[in-house]
């Protein structure tokens, strides 16, 4: 591996797409660009937009991220600078950033891959494809850094207030499940026998007080209302959550800190479908902002194009049967190695080859 202070500035050793194709995703308005299935990354960035948008459609799933990351070299040939991901900064990847971006670097790659549990996210439902999901991170950063495209953490923490609620309640509901799953059957037989089940299980005397009997009415009582609350309570922090987290106000403030990060020059932002799915998100809030901005210029402007990727065409359909699929332009699948048009997309795309398709990441030569 070469270190990042070996390694070439910029552009220089990578190799471009052909002239016909360069040619054909470069069409006046009105007329469709050309998107290359084989090298669907760098057709859906080819454009004029500054922006696309690359829709996560399942977090727990590190091929996603792997698929990016591995066509990063693509998106730079169409003239991508900036790399934003849905991924808060902390210190220590906030620093590992800085210092292999500082002139010259002060870590190589070997560094960076052996440190690259730092970028490990939470979301993948193992240990293992955490770990998996880290190393992606660490082979996106790289990739980017060799490239001449910068990097940049955009996760922020819109919202947590109300998320840190729903988990206090959620702990809430496991210790009503984990005291009902004790009281429940106690109940459920004094209900049937009355004091004389308490008094075969040794917990309640013929005659006299029972402290057993009035704890599971109480408890009961107590169940009953507890459970009403944490119902309402849980949807009022969802709902609250979901708005400051999802809504018009909180893809407005990102598409506000992007514009800035990108400083005019292209740039991809990888977040959640979830962002990107629906008629108020992220993408209009960009598009809203960049269109009032070249009016103001009197410059041309061109809308942020969508893609979302998934680990795999079934990965796909399970999320379309479930009504939860991307609504993106095109379509890429990490397993398959190839993109395809929606029929969104098919209004300002037309599927062509590009002469020779594009290598792969692993193949280029730096």
């Amino acid at each position: 591996m070469t270190d990042p202070d070996k390694a070439p500035r910029g552009l220089q050793n990578v190799q471009s797409i052909s002239p016909a194709f360069a040619a054909a995703v470069q069409t006046p308005n009105g007329k469709r660009a050309a998107f290359d299935p084989q090298n669907a990354f760098g057709s859906i960035t080819a454009g004029r937009q500054q922006f696309t948008l690359l829709a996560d459609t399942n977090h727990g799933d590190p091929s996603i991220v792997l698929g990016i990351a591995e066509n990063v070299a693509a998106m730079a040939r169409s003239g991508v600078r900036h790399m934003i991901i849905e991924y808060p900064p902390n210190d220590l990847t906030q620093q590992m950033i800085e210092k292999l971006y500082a002139r010259p670097p002060q870590v190589t790659y070997d560094e960076v891959r052996k440190n690259s549990d730092w970028f490990n996210s939470s979301s993948p439902p193992t240990e293992a494809t955490r770990r998996e999901s880290g190393k992606a991170y660490a082979e996106m950063l790289i990739n980017c850094h060799k490239n001449g495209i910068r990097f940049h953490l955009g996760g922020d923490t819109l919202g947590q207030e109300a998320a840190e609620r729903m988990r206090e309640l959620r702990e809430k509901q496991d210790w009503l499940d984990r005291t009902g799953a004790m009281m429940d059957p106690l109940y459920q037989g004094y209900q049937k026998e009355g004091r004389g089940y308490l008094v075969k299980q040794g917990l309640a005397e013929k005659d006299g007080p029972s402290f057993v009997e009035d704890a599971l009415r109480q408890y009961q009582d107590k169940k009953q209302t507890l459970g009403n609350e944490i119902d309402k309570a849980q949807k009022a922090a969802f709902d609250e959550q979901t708005e400051k987290r999802m809504g018009p106000a909180a893809e407005d403030s990102r598409a506000q800190r992007f514009i800035r990060t990108a400083n005019g020059e292209k740039a991809v932002v990888m977040f959640g479908v979830d962002h990107i799915n629906h008629d108020n998100d992220l993408n209009e809030a960009l598009d809203r902002r960049l269109q009032a901005e070249a009016l103001k210029k009197g410059s041309a402007f061109e809308q942020t194009r969508t893609i979302d990727i998934y680990g795999s065409r079934a990965a796909e359909r399970e999320l379309r049967d479930a009504g939860l699929a991307g609504k993106g332009e095109a379509q890429f699948f990490q397993k398959e190695q190839r993109g395809v048009l929606t029929a969104e997309g098919a209004r300002s795309f037309v599927t062509m080859s590009s002469p020779s398709s594009p290598r792969t990441e692993s193949q280029l030569q730096y």
